[in-house]
Order: C-alpha cells, then sequence, then structure tokens
C-alpha cells in the first residue's frame, strides 16, 4: 500500500489504491481522525480521489483497513495503516 498520495490534478500520484499482484481486494475504508468513515472500497471500486462525498478533504493521515484475497492460496489476509495526504 502506498503510504502518501496528493490529489493535487497533475497526473503523479492522484490517487491511493492498493498496488502489487497476486492478489485481490475484498474491502478497504478509509477514515478521518475521528474514526469516521471516509472512503469505502471493493474489487469494482477501490480508487480514493482524496474527496469525501464530492468535496475535498484536507490534508492529513488517514488511517485505512483492508482486506484482500490472495489468488495462489485463497487466503484472506487483513492489512491497516495510515496514508498522508497532501494537497
Amino acid at each position: 500500500m502506498p503510504t502518501a498520495f496528493s490529489p493535487n490534478g497533475d497526473g503523479i500520484n492522484d490517487y491511493f489504491f492498493p498496488q502489487g499482484d497476486g492478489f485481490e481486494l475484498i474491502i478497504m475504508r478509509i477514515f478521518d481522525r475521528w474514526g469516521g468513515l471516509v472512503f469505502e472500497g471493493n474489487r469494482n471500486h477501490s480508487i480514493w480521489d482524496g474527496q469525501m462525498n464530492g468535496k475535498p478533504v484536507t490534508s492529513g493521515l488517514y488511517p485505512y483497513v483492508a482486506q484482500f484475497r490472495e489468488l495462489a492460496s485463497g487466503r484472506t489476509v487483513a492489512r491497516q495503516g495510515h496514508v498522508l495526504l497532501l494537497r
């Protein structure tokens, strides 16, 4: 998972999403500092553009939790961390 992104429209690191091979995203949730849900994605919609309800969120650190299915084993794996959003 990336550790930072900058959704400023310059075409470089404008989105936050799981990257890599050998897995399928089941669900990903991103929260604000108070635990409010900012974004929820799944395998069909897994790219966060730094907005909530169509409005840009402020710069800061956003916790996430995600579940993936490993394609080789079929095993479900959970990951959590933080992503830094820079404007």
